[in-house]
C-alpha cells in the first residue's frame, strides 16, 4: 500500500504561513540544494493532494515554469514533473480546474483516501494548505512526516497544530541537515 506524506516547511517557532498566509520566509532559505532534495521527493510519488490556495498559487507558477527560459534545468524537471503528475484539490468553492490532471474533491472522506492509498502507483503527498493539513492531521490520514525547519523566527503565523485535539505518537526515521540551516525530520506513525 502506498503512503500519504505530509510535507511540511516550517518555521523554527512551529509555523507553516505568516499570519496572513504569506511564504516569504520560507523562499529567503531556497537554493540548489534544497531544489535536488524537493526534486528527489517528487521523483517518489504520483499524486498530490492541496487546498485551494495553494493550488491556486501552484497552477499559476508551475505551467509557466517549464518554458521559461530564466529557469534552471532543475527547475525545468520539476515543473515538468508537476504539470504531469496527478493533482487532487481540496475546495467546496471551485468548481473546475485549468491545470492539467487536477480534480477536485469536496470534501476530506478517510474511506476515500484509504482507497486512494491502496490504488497501485508511487506514493501520495500533501504540500501546502495549513487548513487541510490540520484536518488531515486530525483524521490521523498521514503514515510519513516530513517536517523541515526553516532557521527563522516569524513571532506570528499559523500553526498546523492550532486545531489538533489528540496526540499523535512518532518515530524518528531520518533528519537531514542542509548547507543553509534547513533540517528535515522524518517520522512515521509509532501504533
Amino acid at each position: 500500500m502506498r503512503k500519504l506524506i505530509l510535507s511540511a516547511n516550517i518555521t523554527l517557532d512551529g509555523f507553516m504561513a505568516g499570519e496572513h498566509g504569506d511564504l516569504d520566509w520560507h523562499f529567503t532559505h531556497w537554493n540548489r540544494e534544497l531544489m535536488e532534495d524537493a526534486l528527489e521527493q517528487l521523483r517518489g510519488i504520483d499524486t498530490i493532494l492541496v487546498g485551494r490556495v495553494a493550488y491556486d498559487s501552484m497552477a499559476s507558477h508551475w505551467p509557466c515554469a517549464e518554458k521559461s527560459k530564466m529557469s534552471s534545468a532543475a527547475e525545468r524537471e520539476y515543473a515538468e514533473t508537476m504539470n504531469r503528475i496527478r493533482k487532487i484539490v481540496f475546495s467546496k468553492t471551485l468548481k473546475k480546474t485549468a491545470w492539467n490532471n487536477t480534480v477536485v474533491m469536496k470534501e476530506i472522506v478517510p474511506e476515500e483516501i484509504f482507497q486512494l492509498k491502496r490504488l497501485p502507483g508511487k506514493d501520495m503527498i500533501i504540500w501546502g494548505g495549513v487548513t487541510l493539513v490540520s484536518a488531515f492531521l486530525q483524521k490521523k490520514l498521514f503514515d510519513e512526516y516530513r517536517i523541515s525547519i526553516a532557521p527563522i523566527v516569524i513571532g506570528k503565523g499559523v500553526s498546523i497544530s492550532k486545531e489538533i485535539t489528540q496526540g499523535l505518537r512518532l518515530k524518528l526515521m531520518n533528519t537531514r541537515i542542509f548547507s543553509n540551516g534547513v533540517v528535515t525530520m522524518t517520522y512515521r506513525n509509532r501504533d
